[in-house]
């Protein structure tokens, strides 16, 4: 079964190829009987329209396809990491910020961490770039089969965001954090909670006054999410 919606992020339409069996199955596409692609929507139109785009992206085999998008996720890592070689300056070498304990990196750029949401483990699933300046996070949950959890009925729910809004909010746990409270309220009916403006280092100097918007509130801005049924 496939949810095709057009547009879905600025020019970008989005496929969820979905196990017709309840609980899913899985399926020649995916081992878990759900898989949500973003693809181009000038592409889905070169291929004829999104039926003929899925018939095309049915036939190829899944493995094939996750390594094509690790070969393009990697590809900008490379860059990267030659830019830095090539500075032969001292901040190359430095490490990211410390992961909290729970958390583990894994293939791809891809990182894992754990969040307690109302006494219930939640694993989150974090991508810097997942395309163009988008990040993606995913809230899943940690039994096999998925079970609900507060953020989701279904056991996995799907955020994306812009890179600068994550960096802006503090780095990924801290709009993790955030983020489900927003979530929480907007199931809940509550008014969304403003966002904590992020401490500044001891001796960092402020941003001009210029730059600066009076009255404007620190809201989060958020792309829409895609929640499996």
């Amino acid at each position: 079964m496939v949810e095709y919606t057009p547009q879905y992020f600025d020019s970008t339409d989005h496929f969820a190829y979905l196990s017709p069996h309840e609980p899913r199955r899985p399926h020649p596409i995916s081992e878990t009987g759900y898989r949500s692609d973003f693809v181009p929507a000038a592409k889905v139109a070169e291929a004829g329209g999104p039926e003929a785009f899925a018939a095309l992206r049915a036939e190829r085999p899944a493995a094939e396809q996750d390594a094509e998008m690790r070969k393009k996720k990697r590809a900008p890592r490379k860059r990267k990491e030659q830019a830095r070689r090539e500075q032969a300056e001292p901040e190359a070498t430095e490490t990211p910020a410390d992961v909290p304990a729970t958390a583990a990196t894994v293939e791809d750029g891809c990182r894992t961490f754990n969040i307690t949401v109302r006494g219930e483990a939640v694993i989150v699933e974090y991508t810097p770039i997942y395309y163009g300046r988008t990040s993606r996070f995913a809230f899943l949950s940690p039994h096999e089969p998925r079970r609900p959890h507060p953020l989701s009925e279904t056991g996995h729910r799907t955020e994306l965001v812009l890179a600068s809004k994550v960096e802006k909010a503090g780095g990924p746990e801290a709009w993790t954090a955030h983020q489900a409270e927003v979530i929480l309220a907007d199931k809940e009916g509550r008014k969304r909670p403003r966002r904590k403006p992020v401490k500044k280092a001891e001796g960092e100097p402020p941003e001009p006054k210029a730059e600066e918007t009076p009255g404007e509130e620190p809201t989060m801005t958020v792309v829409p999410t895609v929640e499996p049924k």
